[in-house]
């Protein structure tokens, strides 16, 4: 995985001078790869490069799918529907239907828009709404072009500066969960007031790029 941050960035945080105490810069590198090696787990595959594929769960056939960069672009997307069990998908095309779908939109800012038909045709001159089905799962396969974009690298340096100075208890406060369309944060075991800037302006950098945990309710 290429590197996310530098040294200097965090420095740059924590108000440090790069070069000024090698051991405490060797402290800041160590911290800057057990944060790297948090968000290889945590993050969707931002730095890799060439042929890739990102999976959603639970997601609404008018949907909407943060992607993993702005600058990749979309081959193909692969829907496996609930009702049709695992065994049964389909591939849709820019432009193109397949099963109740007119295909999709990619954005300039990172984001896919599923495009399904709304309507239903009972029977010759009458059109109706129909209920939007939930697929189990969207696969978007993509090409990387190993870019870090500049906000993962600015939440991944305020997040090693808050493990600079409140310790590894800080990504306590990074745990991402979602129930269905609905995401939210876990900010469990904080280490105390002192810490939420740091927080926040990773939460703020890295929310989109986070990778969603599932949360089933029985």
């Amino acid at each position: 995985m290429a590197a996310l941050a530098s040294v200097d960035d965090v420095n740059r945080i924590l108000g440090y001078t790069t070069g000024d105490d090698a051991a405490r810069d060797s402290k800041v590198r160590a911290e800057l790869d057990a944060i790297e090696s948090w968000a290889d787990g945590a993050l969707w595959k931002i730095s890799a490069e060439g042929a890739q594929v990102e999976t959603y769960f639970d997601v609404p056939e008018d949907g909407t799918l943060y992607l993993p960069a702005n600058d990749i672009t979309v081959v193909k997307v692969k829907i496996i529907p609930y009702a049709a069990g695992d065994d049964s998908f389909f591939y849709i095309f820019v432009n193109s239907e397949a099963g109740n779908l007119n295909g999709y939109d990619v954005t300039d800012d990172g984001r896919l828009i599923l495009r399904p038909l709304r309507t239903v045709t009972p029977f010759e001159g009458v059109r109706a709404d129909r209920l939007l089905r939930v697929y189990a799962r969207v696969e978007v396969h993509y090409i990387g072009t190993g870019v870090i974009p500049r906000a993962v690298t600015e939440g991944i340096a305020f997040l090693t500066a808050g493990y600079h100075r409140f310790g590894p208890k800080i990504l306590e406060g990074m745990k991402a969960e979602r129930i269905g369309d609905y995401s939210y944060t876990l900010a469990t075991g904080m280490p105390g007031e002192e810490a939420l800037p740091y927080l926040e302006q990773a939460r703020f950098f890295l929310g989109r790029f986070m990778r969603k945990q599932r949360v089933r309710v029985i």
